[in-house]
This record gives structure tokens, C-alpha cells and sequence, in this order.
């Protein structure tokens, strides 16, 4: 009855808008069922910031954020481009490699691009990094591939993968975490929410971060765009794990 009523009001109020009733599917759910809900057609671009805008931000500012001082960045993946724009933030990088077979395209000088197979890359490579962010559709690698990662890594390097949404790819966290151990000292994950569900990246360094919600609050303070998920204190929390990933890496 409530429901009716607030409908109702809603579309008395709403002179210049058409309802819109659609079926609501939730992916990570095996129920799918008609509801009505009363909104306006969102554009393409709110829909996109929406999705992407949490995934990216997490993905990059946490391990720039948490190092000292970084000054050179390998983005491994990344094609839309959404990570390098959050990356470009950061005064104090220097040098951005982004390794793609389809690379996005940057005037900012800062950056290199390289139209090779990742694996390739850092196979041969030289060039060490700072910070390693691997963001890439494909969540498993193998354990020659970290290790070759870690290869590129300047010593107190961090590098962070995508490792797949929570729900539905555990397996993936028990693959990535055994793959990952004997090649860094320290290795966890951290969770950032998206429309997709909860996203887990990969996080391994040699060294143990812990930064202070004040430190982290006097870094933020030297980026000018505003943030749309990221915060000192959701950096912090995006490092408490639930038991069933717990689980999973001790799998």
C-alpha cells in the first residue's frame, strides 16, 4: 500500500518525465523478477561514470597514495584508458608506461605507450617501475608472470592486479594469492564496490605499508580534481577482508 502511494505521488510530481518500467535483473542473484521502478532514462555518460569511476580511482591512488614517493607507473592493460587518467593525477609521477596490444592514446608527455603483449613485456623489460598496476580482463597469470613483474619493481614497489569480482571468481583469489606468495614478502587483497559487485585487487610488495588516515589525508590534498569514491579513510577500510576471502587466500 505504501508503495502504491509513494508511486503515485511520484507521478503526480513528475509533469515532464516519463516513468520508465523495466526488469530489474541481478547478476549475482539466481532470481530475476518484474519491478517497477519510477526514474529517468540516465545518460550514457552517468552510466559509465558510475560503473567505472570507483574501480579506477581504487586501482590507482590506493598504491600511489600508500607509496612515499612514486615516479614511474607501468599500467599493464588499461585500454579504456580510465586508470591512466587517474594515474595522470599524480604530480610526482614522471614516467608512465602503458603496455596494451590497443594502448590508449596521451598527449601528456609523461606518458610512453607500447602495443605489445603484456607478458611479453615484462619478460624483456629493463625499465623497473615504482608502482605495477595491472589492469586487465584476464584475472590468472602464472607465477612466472609475477615473478617477472616483481623483476621490474624498484624496492619498495607495489604492485596491484585486478583479481575479479568477490561473488563470483573466489577461485580466482586462491589462484592469484598461491601465485603470487613465493615472490613477495607481503601480499593481501583490498575491495572496492562497483556496479558489478565487489572487486577485489591483488596488492604484494616487499615492504608492509601502513599508512596513517592523516598522512594519506595530507597526500590527497596535493590532487586537484575532486574524488568520486576514493577517501583516506575508505583506503584504509578497503583493507579489512571478510572471512570468506581470508579463507580463500589461506585455501
Amino acid at each position: 500500500m505504501k508503495y502504491k502511494l509513494a508511486t503515485t505521488l511520484l507521478l503526480t510530481l513528475s509533469l515532464t518525465a516519463d516513468p520508465t518500467i523495466f526488469l530489474q535483473e541481478f547478476p549475482f542473484s539466481h532470481y530475476t523478477y518484474a519491478q517497477e521502478i519510477i526514474a529517468l532514462p540516465p545518460t550514457e555518460e552517468i552510466i559509465q561514470e558510475s560503473i567505472d569511476q570507483s574501480y579506477h580511482e581504487m586501482m590507482a591512488h590506493v598504491p600511489l597514495f600508500a607509496h612515499e614517493n612514486p615516479r614511474t607507473v607501468l599500467i599493464i592493460g588499461g585500454g579504456n584508458g580510465g586508470t591512466l587518467h587517474e594515474v595522470l593525477k599524480h604530480s610526482t609521477v614522471q614516467t608512465i608506461v602503458v603496455v596494451n596490444p590497443t594502448s590508449p592514446q596521451s598527449e601528456d608527455q609523461r606518458v610512453t605507450t607500447i602495443t605489445e603483449e603484456p607478458t611479453r613485456y615484462v619478460k624483456k623489460s629493463n625499465q623497473t617501475f615504482d608502482i605495477i598496476l595491472c589492469d586487465t580482463t584476464q584475472e590468472l597469470f602464472s607465477s612466472e608472470f609475477y615473478e617477472d613483474c616483481k623483476d621490474l619493481l624498484n624496492k619498495r614497489g607495489i604492485f596491484v592486479n585486478h583479481s575479479g569480482i568477490t561473488s563470483l571468481q573466489q577461485d580466482n583469489l586462491t589462484s592469484i594469492a598461491a601465485n603470487r606468495a613465493p615472490h613477495f614478502k607481503h601480499t593481501t587483497f583490498y575491495l572496492t564496490a562497483t556496479e558489478h559487485g565487489q572487486v577485489a585487487f591483488g596488492w604484494a610488495s616487499d615492504k608492509k605499508y601502513r599508512v596513517s588516515e592523516s598522512t594519506l589525508k595530507e597526500r590527497l590534498t596535493k590532487i586537484k580534481e575532486p574524488m568520486r569514491y576514493y577517501t583516506p579513510e575508505v583506503h584504509r577500510a578497503s583493507f579489512a577482508l571478510p572471512n570468506f576471502i581470508i579463507t580463500c587466500i589461506k585455501a
